[in-house]
């Protein structure tokens, strides 16, 4: 497979080439390619699915990785002894599709993760689990609009912390109809808190949204799906305003209650 190329910022210039495999993570220095760094064997036992450094500078080093084997890890890129090398381990005890960081507004580091059954888990800095929910949850009943998530598109790391919210978590998910949702949740430290819903991007899709990345300087957002398609929508507006109903981009603020009956077939029909 082709390899994933990532920065490691405590030596300031591209460093780093992972390969997603049955073989050991390798760490490669771009201008020496042929000669792995270092080598961490031990770290997992299966297909690793997610690589991604801390975003904070004290911590650049700290690599997170997550795997079908069901562990979550952090190591330090900078160890070469791979005994020293790793720092916490966290086991979900599922196959781990994705994962990334959380970052708090004092500054606390912590970690997302999904799974391929549409769960989602959030945990510490050192992964201890604080919580572990199904994505598809989260849903609106109003005469004028429904939503129900269908599943996990991924997550975006907000360069700012919303007002009323202790972390910068912004998560993606998907409708099977194509339909695209912005979710934040004000804080993970209580399980009761209600997820908010911000932004809809609804009729372009046909079908599963596979990924996304949302361009929040330029504030444009790229998805792909299924249906072979790659569309890009403006982003979501800096002020949330009124749902304009029937409309492809809506921007809407308000808390989504809990759906008892998920993967009803009267839950998934689409009203806009």
């Amino acid at each position: 497979m082709m390899p994933s190329s990532c920065t490691g910022t405590f030596l300031k210039r591209p460093l780093l080439s992972f390969y997603f495999s049955r073989l050991p993570p390798t760490i490669r220095d771009p201008r020496n390619p042929a000669a792995p760094l270092r080598t961490h064997a031990s770290t997992h036992s299966d297909d690793i699915t997610s690589v991604q450094f801390s975003r904070s500078p004290e911590s650049s080093h700290v690599l997170l990785s997550a795997s079908s084997d069901g562990l979550l890890c952090t190591t330090d890129a900078r160890e070469d002894d791979e005994d020293e090398a790793g720092l916490h381990v966290g086991n979900w005890g599922c196959s781990i599709a994705q994962s990334g960081w959380v970052r708090g507004n004092t500054n606390t580091r912590g970690i997302w993760a999904a799974s391929d059954m549409e769960t989602f888990s959030v945990w510490t800095g050192e992964l201890d689990q604080a919580q572990n929910i199904d994505i598809r949850e989260p849903s609106v009943h109003r005469q004028d609009l429904t939503w129900v998530t269908d599943y996990l598109i991924g997550g975006h790391n907000r360069s700012t912390i919303l007002p009323d919210h202790d972390n910068d978590l912004v998560v993606f998910s998907g409708s099977n109809e194509g339909d695209i949702a912005m979710l934040t949740r004000p804080t993970f430290s209580n399980v009761n808190q209600p997820w908010h819903l911000h932004s809809l991007w609804t009729m372009n899709h046909i079908g599963v949204v596979r990924s996304c990345l949302w361009d929040e300087q330029n504030n444009v957002l790229i998805t792909g799906g299924e249906d072979a398609k790659i569309n890009i929508w403006s982003g979501p507006s800096t002020s949330s305003i009124s749902a304009d109903i029937g409309s492809k981009r809506e921007n809407i603020s308000f808390e989504m209650d809990v759906d008892e009956e998920v993967g009803s077939p009267s839950s998934k029909k689409r009203r806009f």
